[in-house]
């Protein structure tokens, strides 16, 4: 999910996600993604700050980071971001309507459980019913050093 910003500011500041996929994490700590510029929510990107987040539900891992989004409209990195799944949604790399997002994050916390799912299953439902506690398993959260390194294209 990549999370920003909506609203005017002050109290009508809300929150709005989206699910995308991440197609690459580079070594700066920038997720990418490739994402329609006509979409509704474009200018919220170039407003503030976003999130992202997700999780493996088969080995119990989550994550959520927080950092700074730009547009990157850069042929050639998108170009190495194609995937087929992309063609359902835009015609090829030289659509004009495509064009890069990298979330660079400053702030990652994650969770992780040492138990498979089955066990995780369990855990949830005892402590449901009042039969035991649930338990998160580890948690950290890392601060990433901020760079001023050009973007990578290659």
């Amino acid at each position: 999910m990549v999370t920003t910003r909506s609203g005017s500011g002050g109290v009508d500041i809300e929150l709005e996600g989206r699910p995308l996929t991440a197609l690459d994490v580079d070594e700066e700590g920038r997720c990418w993604f490739l994402i329609d510029r006509t979409a509704d929510w474009i200018d919220q990107v170039r407003s503030g700050p976003a999130t992202v987040s997700g999780g493996d539900l088969s080995d119990g891992t989550w994550f959520s980071g927080s950092g700074d989004a730009l547009l990157v409209d850069d042929r050639a990195r998108m170009g190495q971001l194609w995937t087929p799944m992309a063609e359902a949604w835009f015609d090829g790399v030289d659509d004009p309507r495509l064009i890069a997002l990298a979330v660079r994050v400053h702030t990652l916390a994650w969770w992780e459980s040492a138990d498979n799912r089955l066990v995780r299953l369990w855990k949830m439902a005892t402590a449901a019913v009042g039969r035991g506690r649930g338990d998160a398993g580890d948690h950290g959260v890392d601060t990433v050093a901020p760079t001023d390194a050009p973007l990578a294209t290659d």
